[in-house]
């Protein structure tokens, strides 16, 4: 089965961190987009959203960038599975995952 997944990568709190998950994040793009659709939702250390079709750091770097706010309300109007969060900060692993249940997408 096909599933449209919010793919959650960066971190609002270091590029160290932001990087790290990046590259996990091309990983699990190089392996499952064939499998599945991935609709990736980028957050960067100034804590705005970007939505990009690409990892690229250029098409990152010039995308749109959202307040938390208004990519809540994105998301809310996506028609997604679920959600694979890869921020590995303790922001990341805590509060953005929480904001994610709040809008009642399964995590995994």
């Amino acid at each position: 089965m096909r599933r449209r997944i919010l793919h959650l990568l960066g971190s609002p709190t270091s590029a160290f961190w932001s990087g790290l998950s990046l590259v996990y994040g091309r990983g699990a793009l190089g392996a499952l987009s064939e499998e599945h659709e991935f609709v990736n939702a980028v957050v960067l250390p100034d804590g705005k959203w970007r939505f990009v079709t690409d990892l690229d750091p250029r098409t990152i770097r010039d995308g749109s960038a959202y307040p938390l706010g208004s990519a809540l309300q994105m998301i809310a109007g996506m028609d997604v599975d679920c959600a694979l969060p890869q921020m590995f900060c303790q922001r990341g692993m805590t509060a953005y995952r929480a904001l994610l249940e709040e809008l009642g997408l399964p995590l995994h």
